[in-house]
C-alpha cells in the first residue's frame, strides 16, 4: 500500500509543477506586456516632446493635447498642467477648435476627480464651439463627453440622450467623409 501512496502522491506532485509552472509563465507574460506597453508610450511621449520643442502655433496646440492625452493614465497633475496650457495657447492665438479640444481634455480629468458637474459645464463650452465653428467631430465628441460625465453621476437616461445625438453625428460624419471617426479621448 505504501508504494501505491507513494506513486499517487507523485503524479499529483507533477500536476501542482505543471500548473506551478503555468503560473509562472502567465506571470512573466503579463509583465513583459506591461513592460512593453509603458515603454511604447514612453517612446510616445518622447517623440511628443520633440514635437513640442520645435511647434508653433496651431500645431503647439495639437501637441500639448496630445500631451495631455498621453499622461492622463501616467500622471494626472502632468496631464493637467498640459491641457491648462493647451487652453490658454489656444485662445491666445485664436484656435477654437484646440480651444474645444483643451476643455474637452480638462473635463475628462475632471470627471475623473469627480467634479462632474464642472466637467459637464466645460464639455457644453466645447459643444458651443463646435456648433460655432460647424465642426460635427467636436459636436459628436462634446455629446458623448457629456453622456459619460452624466452617467459617472447616475444621470443614465439623460446620458442615453446624450449618447444617441453622438452617435447620430458620428454616423452621418461617416456617410460623410466615408471613413471611421475616432474620438480624442
Amino acid at each position: 500500500m505504501k508504494l501505491y501512496h507513494l506513486k499517487k502522491y507523485h503524479i499529483f506532485r507533477r500536476k501542482d509543477t505543471r500548473l506551478l509552472l503555468n503560473k509562472k509563465l502567465l506571470f512573466l507574460f503579463i509583465i513583459n506586456f506591461t513592460l512593453i506597453s509603458i515603454a511604447c508610450s514612453q517612446q510616445s511621449i518622447d517623440s511628443l516632446y520633440l514635437k513640442l520643442s520645435t511647434a508653433e502655433g496651431i500645431n503647439k496646440c495639437e501637441v500639448l493635447n496630445d500631451l495631455g492625452k498621453a499622461y492622463k493614465d501616467i500622471d494626472h497633475e502632468v496631464s493637467l498642467k498640459y491641457a491648462k496650457e493647451a487652453l490658454v495657447n489656444s485662445r491666445f492665438i485664436n484656435y477654437n477648435i484646440g480651444v474645444g479640444n483643451a476643455l474637452l481634455n480638462l473635463s475628462y480629468l475632471l470627471e475623473e476627480g469627480g467634479y462632474c458637474d464642472s466637467a459637464i459645464t466645460l464639455e457644453k463650452q466645447a459643444y458651443d464651439i463646435g456648433t460655432e465653428s460647424l465642426n460635427n467631430e467636436m459636436l459628436a465628441n462634446s455629446l458623448r463627453r457629456i453622456g459619460l460625465s452624466n452617467s459617472k453621476c447616475g444621470n443614465y437616461e439623460l446620458s442615453n440622450e446624450y449618447f444617441i445625438k453622438s452617435l447620430a453625428i458620428y454616423r452621418s460624419e461617416e456617410r460623410r467623409v466615408g471613413k471611421e471617426c475616432r474620438s480624442r479621448w
